[in-house]
């Protein structure tokens, strides 16, 4: 049977927290020891006690040590691209580009769940309803375009000029960010037809 799962959380008990440390320290040794000799492969490691105590080194022979440490600095300052070093500060990079790309895409979720191009209750009128609805929407936009006209006469300005900022706030009346509402008056005889 398999031991229980330790959770991965501070030990505040001092003797625990030390005890702890001496034995995954040993542990992690011998797998260091296992991985070299089973594959062949230099394995050093340095572990720093949080008692300000010297560090360790492994492994116990300075010389294989400082050769590969050598050996990694001149790797990493030859071809610094193939040997990846990540940082706290390369996972902060990474996250800041990542979220970057993901920015666009995101404020554009906002935009379309804020502002939706599509209305629920239009996919339950009938076709005679929607061109009713057509018709009153574009005798709405003939109403706004005849009142931006006369705004414009009457501030001087001629017509189908472009604006500068300035200008338009002078000319333009303000807009009720409400959504668009149209008001349909239905026939008392028969309420299936609209007025």
């Amino acid at each position: 049977m398999a031991p229980p799962k330790v959770p991965m959380e501070f030990i505040n008990d001092v003797k625990k927290r030390n005890l702890t440390f001496q034995t995954r320290k040993q542990g992690i040794i011998k797998k260091a020891n296992e991985l070299a000799t089973l594959c062949d492969v230099d394995i050093s490691m340095i572990i720093c006690a949080d008692d300000h105590q010297q560090p360790e080194i492994f492994s116990p022979d300075a010389d294989k040590f400082n050769r590969l440490v050598n050996r990694y600095v001149q790797n990493r300052s030859i071809a610094p691209e193939k040997n990846r070093c990540y940082g706290l500060s390369d996972y902060f990079n990474v996250t800041k580009i990542k979220m970057e790309k993901e920015l666009p895409n995101a404020k554009n979720n906002n935009i379309e769940e804020k502002f939706p191009t599509w209305f629920d209750f239009l996919d339950n009128l009938s076709e005679m309803e929607l061109r009713e609805l057509a018709s009153a929407m574009e005798a709405k936009i003939s109403c706004v375009k005849n009142k931006i006209e006369s705004l414009k006469k009457n501030s001087g300005i001629q017509p189908n000029t472009v604006l500068d900022e300035g200008q338009r706030s002078m000319a333009s009346p303000s807009v009720n960010n409400s959504p668009i509402m149209i008001v349909m008056e239905r026939d008392e005889d028969d309420p299936d037809t609209v007025k």
